[in-house]
């Protein structure tokens, strides 16, 4: 834990944008310097050193990693130290993810901004006696320049890809179709690393049939998805039912359907949360906890449709955009969702599962392959009627159950920490050659 010097130093460091001044003084070094008291160091005794990138979601991996793995120790830069750096340098180019290699009137830009990364990590580096670099993701377009100035420093840049766990789809698309359309939504058409560790094989298989420059079958690896490890080590279930708030325009954007379609889903959505809100006013013996997305618009849509029934009162119905996953989780006797990563987790946690029933129309969710796995519930006398039947969730050899989980997370078994670094430990030892990229 911080010290209250430190705190005070991380603050204005963050707040006065002093890496950012930095970069403008073209200081490297002075960046360095500052970016080490934005640090966190995660020690687990071991001889080698990884610096992350850190960022919310990826920041979970990193300490499961840490927490189940144990073989690497872990350095985790804020990712907007990158990002201030990136910005002084080619402000034009901070959203240009996609397009970014397209782009050459910039050309000299990113040279600059490729030596300053380079000048950053001769000083860094060394501080955090780091022997390769991991992030999540490879397409960001301020990351691009300090993979480029890693490799070329022989400074192995290893990627933790964390998109490919749960793609809706379309009617008539298969399944593994979904996941190659995700990873050429997620391209900028160039991956500069040394490592891609993926969460399963559909993603990795995505890899495959939408080739992107960079990426050979050799450097791709599925182990997983080290956040879920703690799930598997949970006990005896809770006695709340979590039920986790979905916008299906979020989900589906990518989809392009009709706009009536897309108009019937969206009222749908909306009468399932009604019908979660009227089971916990049904069964005030259960506490009933509706979880949403951080953004304030989320809390306030359910928070509105509780208003509109009366129901906004009720002691034993929490709404809230605060509180952590794994603990709704470990506390929960059942979960509700839709297609959502949290359903998966409550599967590997033992949970009982319920999702909102949209099989009616062209959508496919994940468990289109596996329709007798969730307790598909429209209503709330639908949940009213899992729950009389089900005291419990279903164990992780069930015959349905693991290929399911298999498909998604990969082998099942609470050990894709240990996986995941594994492949971090091998793109060190056999790290390439230093080399630069082409600018």
């Amino acid at each position: 834990m911080a010290t209250p010097l430190q705190s005070l130093a991380r603050k204005l460091v963050t707040r006065l944008h002093l890496v950012a001044l930095a970069a403008r003084l073209n200081l490297p070094g002075l960046a360095a310097r500052l970016a080490w008291v934005l640090t966190r160091t995660i020690d687990t005794n071991s001889s080698r050193t990884v610096l992350c990138i850190g960022r919310p979601i990826f920041d979970e991996d990193i300490e499961e990693l840490s927490r189940h793995g144990g073989t690497l120790n872990y350095v985790v830069v804020p990712k907007t130290v990158f990002v201030e750096i990136f910005r002084h340098f080619a402000p034009e180019l901070v959203l240009s993810h996609a397009r970014y290699h397209e782009i050459h009137e910039h050309d000299d830009a990113k040279r600059r901004c490729r030596g300053f990364y380079e000048a950053f990590l001769k000083r860094f580096v060394p501080l955090a006696r780091a022997e390769a670099i991991l992030t999540a993701n490879y397409n960001y377009s301020w990351q691009q320049e300090l993979a480029a100035a890693a490799r070329g420093l022989g400074i192995p840049f290893v990627v933790l890809f964390k998109e490919g766990i749960s793609p809706l789809f379309a009617e008539g698309v298969s399944p593994q179709a979904a996941y190659d359309m995700l990873v050429a939504k997620y391209t900028n058409n160039c991956f500069i690393g040394d490592r891609l560790i993926v969460y399963n094989d559909r993603i990795k298989q995505g890899f495959a049939n939408v080739p992107v420059p960079g990426i050979t079958p050799e450097i791709v690896e599925a182990v997983g998805i080290p956040r879920f490890d703690r799930y598997f080590r949970l006990g005896e279930a809770g006695s709340s039912i979590v039920f986790f708030s979905f916008n299906f325009e979020d989900k589906a954007r990518h989809l392009g359907l009709a706009q009536d379609v897309f108009e019937k889903y969206q009222a749908r959505t909306r009468e399932f949360h009604i019908e979660v809100l009227r089971f916990a006013a049904a069964h005030p013996q259960r506490r009933v906890i509706v979880k949403t997305k951080n953004n304030l618009k989320y809390l306030r849509y359910v928070q509105d449709l509780a208003a509109e029934l009366g129901l906004s009162g009720l002691p034993n119905l929490t709404m809230t955009n605060q509180g952590d996953v794994f603990e709704l989780i470990k506390d929960a006797h059942s979960v509700i969702g839709y297609n959502s990563t949290t359903l998966l987790e409550a599967f590997a946690a033992r949970r009982i599962v319920m999702s909102a029933d949209f099989r009616w129309g062209p959508v496919r969710d994940y468990f289109d392959e596996h329709p007798g796995l969730p307790n598909y519930v429209t209503t709330a006398q639908d949940m009213e009627a899992v729950l009389a039947r089900s005291s419990k969730g279903r164990p992780l050899d069930d015959p349905q159950l693991y290929p399911l989980l298999y498909e998604r997370i990969h082998v099942p078994d609470g050990k894709a920490s240990a996986r995941a670094e594994a492949a971090i430990a091998r793109a060190i030892v056999e790290r390439r050659p230093a080399q630069a990229e082409a600018a």
